[in-house]
């Protein structure tokens, strides 16, 4: 029976995704507030670019892949 070990990989990679869109909302976090710092955006302006990578709009998001201006995710 080949379930369980199937199960498994698919909770390891479960994981795996997790942490990487922890380390990418880390990496632009840290990006977001530094061009606040620099005066290149404002706070409400890094807020909402945060929470569209959250929402996977810009690629390497939750829901991965790039999204097109169209939004066909070409």
């Amino acid at each position: 029976m080949r379930l369980p070990m199937a199960q498994g990989r698919a909770a390891a990679l479960n994981t795996l995704r997790q942490q990487r869109a922890a380390e990418v909302e880390t990496a632009v976090s840290q990006r977001l507030t530094a061009a606040v710092s620099a005066g290149l955006l404002t706070q409400a302006e890094a807020d909402a670019v945060l929470k569209a990578q959250r929402a996977g709009l810009l690629g390497g998001g939750p829901r991965g892949g790039h999204m097109g201006a169209d939004g066909s995710g070409r």
